[in-house]
């Protein structure tokens, strides 16, 4: 399957690190979407879509790496 892949404007300072993407398929109607997975899981599971937002923002790093 091939993806959109268009560029999603970002007001982010990080921008120019990594470029917000869509994911969407390549020919979608509508707006693109970095997460399009998300919006179904909002609908479908909502404590599931919860806890990847919550996960990705909250991480504090490699936690799972021994030193």
């Amino acid at each position: 399957m091939k993806y959109c892949d268009k560029t999603i404007p970002s007001s982010s300072k990080y921008d120019e690190l990594q470029r917000r993407k869509c994911h969407l398929p390549e020919g979608h109607n509508g707006r693109c979407s970095e997460f399009p997975f998300l919006k179904h899981l909002n609908q479908t599971f909502k404590r599931v879509s919860d806890k990847i937002k919550r996960d990705s923002t909250m991480t504090t790093g490699a936690a799972w790496i021994f030193r």
